[in-house]
């Protein structure tokens, strides 16, 4: 009933006024909405584009705003005068990208060959190369900026270190890559930034440690239902994942044994749990989270390449508040973006400036 625009229910600010299939869904403001937001903006044309698509129907005037350019597309806008002024640059919900193991098979039951993994990712390579404004480099699983965010203490446990990497790889009986496996490093639903990114990783492995990575790319049932399977059918995968709310137990909770993955760490699970429901202060909680963390860092269940800062293009008759710097000088709509779960359809408007087809 909900995409029928005579049936449709809303208790938010905008209701379903039209559902152009494959084409556009039209969304108005809701007469009857009681709530707190006292939004501006009186229409919203939703485009329904592949996102490889958008880029160009941003460039035509056909949409306001769109997120994450691929990095091609990025390179022209920061090339362009007018359109480098309308890129914002955010840190969205906190999203880190990483490559996990299957831990409980081999060769990555080896605590040593997922050392030598780790070592061998250049992230300031893939920063420069691929990912520019789009992301930052990732030694942990918490950004900076988020709560209990320890990367500068936990940086040296993962850094590059391609040596190192050759030496942990003989220890485990693999010298020079002799014997290791050929290895199928999984992709779900890639992004153009994604398979850029996981192509890096496989070049990189294959310089340092002498292993050859086939890339993967799988829709997105096929990847989660392999992952949620127990035992776990991904032996080498690339994902990532973000926060649902502000707090170190969320994050950190992913890795909790029986979740996402298939390690487990009996030292770990106790820290983050007594740490969720510690009732003292917030420094010593926050402390307690970064001991779990670094237990989790130290035993490279995930190799950690990035942390996401997505990208946002909004044409310049877009204004208000939720445009103006936070208080840590961070200039972007903030996440989860133009959605009735913010505030952020209350501090967007639409100017004068705009063409006469913008409501």
């Amino acid at each position: 009933y909900n995409t029928n625009p005579e049936t449709a229910v809303s208790a938010g600010p905008y209701i379903l006024d039209e559902w152009a299939r494959d084409q556009y869904i039209r969304y108005v403001r809701n007469e009857s909405y009681a709530g707190t937001l006292d939004v501006m903006i009186q229409e919203i044309i939703v485009k329904m584009a592949a996102p490889a698509q958008n880029f160009t129907l941003y460039e035509a005037g056909e949409i306001d705003m769109m997120s994450d350019p691929a990095p091609a597309e990025l390179t022209l806008i920061q090339a362009d005068p007018e359109l480098s002024e309308q890129l914002y640059q955010g840190v969205g919900d906190f999203r880190v990208d990483y490559l996990f193991f299957d831990v409980t098979k081999a060769p990555f039951d080896d605590l040593k060959v997922r050392q030598a993994f780790s070592h061998v990712v250049n992230r300031d390579a893939i920063k420069q190369q691929i990912l520019g404004p789009l992301g930052n480099p990732a030694y942990s699983f918490l950004a900076p900026g988020f709560p209990a965010s320890n990367m500068d203490e936990l940086a040296p446990i993962q850094e590059f270190n391609p040596e190192r990497a050759k030496e942990l790889l003989a220890e485990a009986g693999y010298p020079d890559g002799e014997g290791f496996p050929k290895q199928e490093l999984w992709l779900r639903g890639p992004t153009p930034v994604d398979t850029a990114v996981a192509g890096a990783v496989a070049s990189m492995i294959k310089e340092h440690l002498n292993i050859d990575v086939e890339i993967s790319p799988k829709d997105q049932k096929t990847f989660t239902d392999a992952l949620n399977a127990k035992p776990t059918e991904i032996l080498f995968g690339y994902v990532s994942y973000g926060m649902d709310y502000l707090d170190p137990s969320n994050m950190l909770g992913v890795w909790l044994s029986g979740g996402r993955h298939s390690w487990a760490n009996e030292a770990y699970d106790q820290q983050v749990k007594e740490a969720t429901v510690f009732l003292g202060a917030e420094e010593e909680r926050l402390d307690m989270f970064q001991e779990a963390e670094r237990i989790l860092v130290e035993d490279v269940p995930a190799v950690f390449v990035y942390y996401r800062t997505p990208v946002q293009m909004i044409k310049p008759y877009v204004a208000g508040d939720a445009l103006e710097p936070d208080k840590n000088g961070i200039t972007a709509i903030h996440w989860p973006e133009f959605t009735t779960m913010s505030t952020n359809p209350e501090h967007l408007y639409i100017t004068n400036e705009a063409p006469e087809d913008r409501s």
